[in-house]
């Protein structure tokens, strides 16, 4: 089975108005829904999930009216997680895209509501309602965009995708008032093209390049019960979840995908991070890189504190990237080749498909309200006004797969997988795929005369005092001061390196990773009480010196390959099961390589008792 394509094409009569959840200019309370960047920024769209509603109440209509032949909904549409289920996805297989106005609308199309007392037929104070209304009354006006799905029949498909669109009366606000008529919808099949790349018989890894055909939300960690906030990045645990679940779909009883269901567990996924179109995947930014005025620095060669020269030629402390003004994100995000997807912030509502109105809940409960800050693959230049396209970019490292030949069959049925992946964050973006073969990565040789530096890409999963068998005070409270910070990453590193590498300094934040998601995802059914993760932030940079140097090369070589492994502490707490742990190397955290700083050493002064560091 494939991935299909199917053009929608919607007619409607003016005025349309499908609200945008983005603040309004001044004096408008209901704005329209805008592509929000691209080739089409700015037209009038209706969102891919309004559609999507849309559809399946009309054909939960049809059906329950016996129109149609009993059809599985749930299948296609996707099923609500209950509760106590451990937060286990029932995704459907149909992906609905924007679909965006092929006019172009008028540039000050405004009408003006008010409400009317019922007792004196007067209007209501404070009740005047401002609407945007880029379409006429009674122009008629084409909607198009694509919808995907994954597996089924085409041509069942495409029949009852076109019997609900033209069950349809009225798409938008406004339906009692005359907004949004349909007139017209039509569903052809629209085909993609895939171009694969053949691999060599040796192939070691492979590189990809995402490009979404719609926008992303890889949730952050929430800092409220409704709001999801994307980040940047795409984890390796979710393309390899979107991987699955897209074989899932297009074959469910997996023989068409054999190889790679046999070898996924050895497989390492790399994050996948926003490059420019044609670039580099970029690095981490070190959290040893500091400014002194408006110099900037690399002090990972410094094992203690230090003033700094600036510009003038004085002798300040270092800034670190917490006390950063915009001016110098900028220019270092610049050298490092970072860049920013586009943001949109968009909210959403269960519909009450008796009462035709958002769902407000059960008694009092509150209804279903809840809100995507999504990410575009479009970034905004520096001048605020032109954007440049954005891929994601990762890499699929197959070297656990020691057969040579399973590993050119694995490389092949992911190279097809990946052409065809879809379900990629809480939007399930369909997604064009780049795949070529990864090129294996330089071996390196470790010296016992220089030290050795190396930087997080991506978090890890490394010291936590709460269970480290050397840190001290584990019952108590409270924070934890530097020296015994070094301790335990000494003590985790000293383990890893089967204690060839002793750590001399480090640059190194931490974070808590948890929540009600990831508690009832992976330690509902496992663990009694519920432990939040303590990761060390990617950026983190760790200097050593080298007591053996063989053992040394070797462990920094597979860790370059596969990623930091976790020590025995975190597997005796969390284990090394994907199903129990997300933070495992395989799903590309602890993702080392070796800091090669971008920018130059300072001159130094050590800080002696007297100076004053801050004025």
């Amino acid at each position: 089975m494939k991935r299909h394509r199917f053009l929608i094409t919607l007619k409607l009569r003016g005025p349309v108005l499908t609200k945008s959840s983005s603040p309004a200019v001044l004096g408008l309370d209901a704005a329209v829904a805008r592509v929000a960047c691209g080739p089409d920024a700015n037209r009038p769209c209706i969102h891919g999930t309004l559609i999507k509603g849309k559809v399946r109440e009309a054909l939960e209509q049809l059906a329950h009216a016996r129109a149609i032949p009993p059809v599985d909904l749930g299948r296609w549409f996707g099923v609500d997680t209950l509760p106590d289920t451990g937060n286990e996805p029932q995704r459907g297989c149909l992906h609905f895209g924007d679909l965006i106005a092929k006019i172009s609308p008028l540039n000050h199309g405004r009408r003006f509501g008010i409400a009317i007392e019922s007792k004196l037929g007067s209007v209501k104070g404070e009740m005047l309602q401002g609407m945007e209304t880029p379409f006429e009354a009674g122009q008629e006006v084409t909607f198009s965009g694509h919808v995907w799905c994954y597996g089924g029949s085409e041509n069942d498909i495409r029949q009852y995708l076109r019997l609900g669109l033209r069950w349809l009366t009225q798409v938008g606000a406004e339906r009692t008032t005359g907004f949004g008529r349909v007139l017209d919808a039509e569903v052809e099949t629209a085909p993609e093209t895939m171009t694969l790349t053949e691999m060599p018989p040796d192939i070691a890894a492979l590189d990809f390049a995402i490009h979404p055909l719609g926008p992303l939300c890889v949730s952050n960690h929430k800092i409220g019960g409704n709001l999801f906030e994307s980040e940047e990045f795409i984890p390796g645990n979710m393309i390899a979840g979107a991987l699955i679940e897209t074989a899932k779909a297009l074959d469910p009883t997996g023989s068409t995908w054999n190889k790679v269901r046999e070898h996924i567990d050895s497989l390492v996924f790399r994050h996948a991070f926003p490059t420019p179109e044609g670039g580099e995947r970029p690095p981490a930014l070190p959290l040893s890189t500091v400014c002194a005025g408006n110099l900037i620095y690399d002090v990972a060669a410094f094992r203690a504190p230090q003033l700094l020269n600036d510009e003038t030629g004085r002798w300040v402390a270092p800034a670190f990237p917490l006390d950063w003004k915009g001016s110098t994100w900028a220019e270092v995000e610049n050298v490092l080749g970072l860049v920013h997807p586009a943001r949109e912030l968009r909210v959403r509502t269960r519909i009450d498909a008796e009462k035709r109105m958002g769902d407000k809940g059960d008694r009092g409960t509150g209804g279903a309200l809840f809100a995507w800050e999504m990410v575009h693959p479009w970034t905004e230049d520096c001048d605020g006004h032109s954007k440049k396209k954005i891929v994601w970019k990762g890499r699929i490292e197959l070297g656990a797969v020691s057969d040579v030949g399973q590993r050119r069959l694995v490389a092949e049925q992911l190279r097809e997988l990946l052409s065809q992946l879809g379900y990629v964050s809480k939007t399930k973006a369909p997604c064009f795929v780049v795949v070529t073969p990864g090129a294996p990565l330089p071996n390196v040789n470790v010296g016992v005369v220089e030290p050795l530096a190396l930087i997080l890409r991506t978090p890890a999963l490394l010291v936590d005092p709460r269970f480290q068998s050397k840190a001290k005070n584990k019952a108590a409270c409270g924070a934890v001061d530097a020296p015994e910070m070094l301790a335990l990453y000494k003590d985790a590193f000293d383990e890893l390196s089967c204690s060839s590498l002793e750590l001399s300094h480090h640059f190194a934040q931490q974070f808590l990773a948890g929540g009600n998601h990831l508690a009832l995802r992976f330690q509902y059914k496992n663990k009694p009480v519920y432990d939040p993760w303590l990761l060390t932030a990617a950026g983190s940079v760790f200097v050593f010196t080298v007591k053996n140097e063989r053992t040394a090369t070797k462990k920094v070589q597979e860790w370059l390959n596969a990623g930091l492994p976790l020590p025995d502490w975190a597997k005796a707490r969390y284990t090394d099961d994907w199903k129990k742990n997300p933070y495992i190397p395989q799903n590309g955290f602890g993702e080392v390589a070796i800091h090669r700083p971008q920018f130059e050493s300072p001159q130094s002064r050590p800080i002696m008792s007297p100076d004053p560091i801050l004025p």
